[in-house]
């Protein structure tokens, strides 16, 4: 009973039902107005059904934003949302100090007695200077004033690098770094600032070692150059000379092969104390034989000078009681290191060994994410989920959705029905027999008497007044919606679209679309540049050749003859080529540091940057690397050369002081001198130049015969620019190495002159047709200030770049005239409010305008009637 009463009022439903009580709609017209409401009906709950099973089958990605959490909360939400989760910071440039404590702790030798200025000035002999040259007691002094030193300067190196870290470096970044990253970030910058440190010492101490020996600057206690006395008798007249020679030390390792310290620092004998009994006739060669060692002290080695001698040693003997008492018999020494003491060293480490360390144990960096998160002060994280609409979005959305669904579906769907059911009828064939005229006539009535406003009132004023309603209602909202269409459609609009974690090839489409409109925030601001850029480099040939091989110098140090003339190339030609083989190594060596600390430092970006932004960034960050690299090698340089020239340091070459020996009477005592005077060089003009003036003066290198007259050596080939100066490294910076190119016979000449030698090497000239940068005759000191590089190569991985840039969005803008689709949502958006308004308003605007008109009516014949009433009266 309930099914068929609703089945009726369903089927008798009339949704668009006339309310005009003049013109009765026919059977035919309601007919199409109920299957109108059935199909409006139908459609409009078939397509909220479907719009609200879509919408609360669908997901959405909810951002959920918590604001200025403390630490607990953000852990928490860190291990709950590890992958969506970003915090930003108030402030995005933090100091290490605020976070980072660090305490150094160096080997126990730097805090012993070992090196107190005490136990320096008790171990110092004046008379040790006649010992065996390899007893340890000549250079103990020496070697703990060294360990002192170094100790020192480790500490002050760390402290410093401590204080620059600490307060001169900053960790930058806009969002809250998690713990894990962070450590790995923090911990790298240390590791890398430490290694830069020790990486700088080292090289300057590798500098001092190996100009020390180029120059073969003598020591003062033996143990590289000795000075003798020589007779020298003129058999021309049976008269003798007293002369002054220097002989370079050499010592005997166990193969009974001789290493001489001209050559190399690196000989070494073992340490101990020897005996007294020492044969001054073989002077300046040492042995550590059986018969001449009392007493070998373990860790302890006897080298050259004392700084070798240290750090080839170690510190095994100051582990050891009986040992120390041994070196300090008169001292009451009741400390030793401790053995049993945690330590990164073993007890056999040397000394060299320890400085790649600075001599440090421990850094012990405390980092602390807690400190660095309250420096931070974040003030808001943002973290996303996945979940299905809830059912107050759903009921919104549908909402959303219905008032223009209606709107759309009650304009469409009568006349759809309309059409349908005509056509059916055949009623199209009815129509066309009709006259145009006629069809344009029955149009134009149902316009004229289209009434949107009909009511139950069927007068006819009312009915009149409801026609001009419609038509005026039709006249104001077709015209705003005709200007609103024409605005619309002509109208431009900026239109901001964002893509969420975008890839490269899509940011790079925007970029080609859209250019500088895009704008892609990095979420990691601060990235090493060598994450993305990467400087390589060609070297000058000479650096890869012969003749900086371990073969070629062996030649010329074998070759060497103590008869040879000071300036003859067989006499001074290995020092030369050990220069350039050390210029090679060092040069290479701060390259590379100079490298990793570029690599390692931070380039800051808070916008992704265009890759032709980013080249040319590139490219005056790699200018600016080279131009310092260089001025740093030749700062270093420069130092080295003019203090060993301002010192007047006398050199085992003999080069630029002479000892002249002569006879004076004094107090009526004939006493032989011995005199320093400075050594002097003729210019090619002729002209002395001394070298206690200039480390410049030089003269060309040569070839000489072995045999002298009256102390003159004849030349016999002349080396074109390849000089001997005051001080090997002077002589050598100005030098060029235009003989030893393949194009010259100078070689061929050289080597011709090592007699039945020269078969022992095989040595290939430079290529004179290889691409070069630097012209045949560039001096040594244009090539070594260039640090030997041909040519710098710099590397940009844009791809790498945008990876450490990691943008979680792009946010491009443009200029567009609203589309077909748009317009049309626009006015059906404005139509319902429109409508509804427009239906409000016109009809009280009509409805006083006809009150006006009428009331005037009303009034004319009023007035009328009185006019007529007066004539008649008169009448």
């Amino acid at each position: 009973m309930i099914f068929n009463t609703i089945y009726e009022w369903f089927i008798n439903l009339n949704l668009f039902k006339e309310h005009n009580h003049i013109d009765q709609p026919d059977e035919t017209t309601i007919h199409i107005q109920r299957r109108s409401t059935r199909v409006y009906l139908l459609l409009l709950i078939g397509i909220i059904t479907i719009l609200m099973v879509h919408t609360a089958l669908s997901y959405q990605n909810i951002n959920r934003t918590v604001q200025t959490p403390n630490l607990s909360t953000y852990m928490n939400l860190l291990n709950e949302h590890p992958d969506t989760l970003t915090c930003l910071c108030s402030r995005i440039n933090i100091l290490f100090n605020d976070f980072v404590i660090l305490t150094p702790t160096f080997h126990q030798v730097c805090s012993s007695q070992f090196i107190s200025q005490a136990l320096i000035d008790a171990t110092y002999d004046s008379l040790a200077i006649y010992y065996n040259p390899l007893d340890i007691r000549i250079t103990i002094s020496f070697q703990l004033q060294l360990l002192r030193s170094f100790c020192q300067l480790s500490e002050s190196i760390i402290l410093d690098e401590l204080n620059d870290l600490l307060n001169g470096t900053e960790l930058v970044s806009a969002r809250l770094i998690d713990p894990t990253l962070f450590n790995t970030q923090v911990q790298v910058r240390i590791t890398t600032n430490l290694e830069t440190a020790i990486s700088t010492f080292i090289r300057g101490l590798t500098l001092v070692r190996q100009t020390s020996l180029s120059n073969q600057l003598i020591s003062g206690l033996n143990g590289d150059f000795r000075f003798s006395l020589s007779v020298y008798t003129d058999d021309s007249d049976n008269s003798t000379d007293l002369d002054v020679d220097v002989t370079t030390c050499a010592f005997q390792n166990n193969d009974g092969f001789w290493c001489v310290c001209q050559d190399t620092f690196s000989c070494h004998e073992t340490g101990g104390i020897y005996s007294k009994d020492y044969n001054m006739g073989n002077l300046g060669t040492f042995t550590s034989n059986d018969s001449m060692l009392k007493l070998g002290l373990p860790g302890f080695v006897s080298a050259c000078v004392p700084l070798e001698s240290l750090l080839t040693s170690s510190l095994e003997c100051f582990y050891n009681s009986t040992c120390i008492t041994q070196i300090f018999p008169s001292r009451n020494i009741t400390e030793q290191l401790n053995a049993i003491q945690t330590s990164r060293y073993a007890i056999n480490t040397t000394v060299e060994q320890m400085l790649q360390n600075l001599m440090l144990e421990q850094w012990k960096p405390n980092i602390s994410f807690s400190k660095f998160f309250t420096q931070c002060n974040v003030t808001s994280c943002t973290y996303s989920i996945i979940m299905r609409n809830d059912f107050l979005y759903v009921i919104t959305a549908l909402l959303g959705i219905y008032g223009g669904l209606t709107v759309f579906l009650r304009l469409v769907v009568p006349h759809i029905v309309k059409f349908i059911v005509k056509h059916l009828r055949g009623q199209n064939l009815n129509r066309d027999i009709l006259p145009f005229s006629v069809r344009l006539r029955g149009f134009l009535k149902r316009i004229v008497n289209l009434n949107l406003f009909s009511t139950g009132d069927s007068s006819e004023i009312v009915i009149h007044q409801q026609r001009w309603t419609t038509r005026l209602y039709l006249i104001i909202l077709i015209s705003a919606m005709t200007i609103l269409m024409l605005y619309s459609s002509l109208s431009q609009q900026i239109v901001s679209q964002t893509i969420t974690k975008p890839t490269q090839i899509q940011y790079e489409n925007l970029v080609h679309v859209y250019g500088t409109a895009v704008s892609c925030p990095c979420s990691r601001i601060a990235a090493n540049l060598g994450e993305f850029i990467s400087i390589t480099y060609i070297r000058h040939q000479l650096c890869s050749s012969g003749f900086v091989s371990n073969t070629w110098l062996a030649f010329l140090v074998s070759m060497y003859s103590w008869n040879t003339y000071y300036v003859d190339f067989r006499a001074v030609g290995a020092p030369s080529f050990q220069l350039l083989t050390q210029f090679c190594s060092l040069t290479k060596e701060i390259i590379n540091d100079s490298l990793v600390e570029f690599e390692n430092t931070e380039f800051i970006s808070s916008d992704l940057l265009l890759e032709e932004d980013l080249r040319l960034q590139a490219d005056i960050l790699s200018t600016n690397f080279i131009s310092s690299t260089e001025r740093s090698f030749a700062r270093e340089l420069a130092l080295i050369r003019f203090t060993t020239q301002g010192n007047q340091i006398i050199t085992g070459t003999y080069a630029n002081f002479g000892l002249p020996i002569s006879d004076e009477t004094i107090n009526g005592t004939n006493i032989t001198v011995v005199d320093i005077v400075p050594g002097y060089f003729i210019n090619t003009e002729g002209i002395p130049c001394f070298c206690a003036r200039s480390s410049m003066c030089s003269q060309s290198m040569g070839i000489y015969s072995l045999d002298h007259v009256h102390g003159l050596y004849i030349p016999l080939y002349t080396i074109p620019s390849f000089y001997i100066g005051c001080l090997p490294i002077e002589s050598v910076l100005q030098s060029t190495l235009e003989c030893f190119y393949d194009n010259n016979i100078c070689l061929e000449i050289i080597l011709s002159y090592y007699a039945n030698f020269s078969f022992f090497i095989n040595i290939t000239g430079l290529n004179a047709l290889q691409s070069s940068r630097f012209p045949l005759n560039a001096t040594i000191e244009t090539l070594a200030y260039e640090l030997f590089v041909e040519q710098w190569y710099t590397n940009i991985s844009y791809t790498s770049y945008f990876t450490s840039c990691a943008p979680q969005s792009c946010i491009y803008t443009f200029i567009q005239r609203k589309s077909f689709l748009n317009v049309i949502t626009s006015l059906l958006s404005i139509y319902g409010g429109l409508s509804v308004v427009l239906r409000l308003i016109v009809p009280l605007l009509v409805n006083y305008v006809m009150k006006k008109i009428r009331k005037r009516h009303e009034l004319q014949l009023s007035s009328d009637d009185s006019s007529t009433s007066n004539s008649q009266l008169g009448a």
